[in-house]
This record gives structure tokens, C-alpha cells and sequence, in this order.
């Protein structure tokens, strides 16, 4: 980015992704083999997919590897936006027949081996401790919120 004012640094890049620094700010882009569209359109330069959308496919990316991002996006999301059965619902319209929506609650459920290895800024007034995530995430499943 040269001239831009920004510093940047490619952390991995492979055929199907590559992760980069800007400013240090993490970014990812995945070559995703599902078609999602992206309906939303920021100023002029970007489009992205609605917010419920977003939420589907992080619940379809959930089964990897447990990192606390994933539990603190899944939890502002449910929070604020959606019950998890609008996001199954959603998930299993763009994942047909690959989403497992009692597989992903027990996943959005299971706290063992959460990697804290990247830590989450969040914004001052949104801050949340891991015992609030967890407990809401917890009901949402139990009861459906």
C-alpha cells in the first residue's frame, strides 16, 4: 500500500485465502465455495452481505477450531439482532443439507478448548466478560431467545 499512509503486512496467503495486517487491524478474505450474495452496498466502494447472512455463515464456519472471536461475534449478534433459530433457519437455507443446527448449538456451547490467542478489542461501552458471553450463549440455546 504504498503511499496509501496505511502499514500493512500479509500474515498467510494461500489459494483459497489470504490474511493480512492494515494498521494492525486483522483482515481476512476466503475464497468461499458457497454463493453468497451481497446485498448491502457501503458508500461506493464495498458491498457486503446483510447482517443476518453474516451471522449464518459464521454459524456454518463455527465447527473449526474454537477461537473466542468466534463466541464474542456469535454473541452481539444474538444480543442484539437475532434468536438462533432465525440464524439456523438462515444457515440451513444457504448450507443446505452441510448444516447441522443441533451440532452447532452444542458447538456454541462447548467452552473447553477455547483458543484465546487473539485478543478481542472491543469498543468502549460494549465490553463484556467471558462468564456474561458464555451464559448468554448458553440460554440462547437452552431457550431459543
Amino acid at each position: 500500500m504504498l503511499d496509501s499512509g496505511f502499514s500493512s503486512n500479509i500474515i498467510v496467503q494461500k489459494s483459497d485465502q489470504i490474511h493480512f495486517t492494515i494498521n494492525n487491524g486483522k483482515l481476512t478474505f476466503f475464497q468461499f465455495p458457497f454463493s453468497i450474495q451481497a446485498t448491502t452496498h457501503h458508500e461506493k466502494y464495498s458491498r457486503m452481505s446483510d447482517l443476518l447472512t453474516l451471522a449464518a455463515v459464521k454459524a456454518f464456519a463455527f465447527s473449526g477450531r474454537g477461537k473466542w472471536e468466534k463466541y464474542v461475534d456469535l454473541y452481539f449478534m444474538l444480543k442484539n439482532h437475532f434468536i438462533i433459530f432465525e440464524i439456523w433457519y438462515k444457515a440451513k437455507e444457504l448450507f443446505t443439507n452441510v448444516f447441522n443446527p443441533v451440532l452447532f448449538s452444542k458447538q456454541l456451547c462447548y467452552f473447553e478448548d477455547i483458543s484465546f490467542d487473539e485478543p478481542v478489542d472491543l469498543m468502549p461501552g460494549f465490553e463484556a466478560s467471558e462468564k456474561v458471553v458464555k451464559d448468554l450463549l448458553i440460554d440462547a440455546v437452552l431457550t431459543g431467545f
